[in-house]
């Protein structure tokens, strides 16, 4: 049983985007920052993992859109399940700040594709200290 100090201890990251190269990238970026990663290139993949493992994580990065099962989905499912993980939505469509407000809830935050490097490591720097 997992106790409430190596839950608060764990600094993995779970980076999910079917784009190779967008995985590659945040994990070097991440693993700089000093985060450990698991990356996975599909939705389903990711709601299997997360519901099995959630507590392994800190935070997840979720691609929108994706084949098999899109990152909304994904929220939408682990919420349901009682899985309350901070997630960063990533995607490389602008969104309508109604949109984002009122269209996907369940997400912590949001990061836009292509990204500056240092921003993903503050959004996820910035969501784990406001979920302390």
């Amino acid at each position: 049983m997992k106790t409430k100090e190596t839950v608060e201890y764990r600094n993995k990251v779970l980076i999910v985007d079917d784009n190779k190269s967008i995985r590659v990238l945040l994990q070097h970026l991440l693993k700089d920052a000093g985060y450990e990663t698991v990356c996975l290139s599909d939705g389903e993949a990711a709601y299997h993992c997360l519901s099995n493992s959630s507590d392994d994580f800190k935070i997840a990065i979720i691609d929108l859109e994706m084949p098999v099962m899109g990152g909304i989905e994904v929220v939408r499912k682990i919420r349901s399940k009682g899985i309350f993980l901070p997630v960063i939505a990533m995607t490389a469509k602008m969104l309508e700040d109604s949109c984002w407000n009122y269209g996907m809830p369940g997400f912590d935050g949001l990061v836009t594709k292509p990204f500056a490097q240092n921003a993903i490591v503050h959004a996820i720097q910035r969501e784990i200290e406001r979920c302390v």
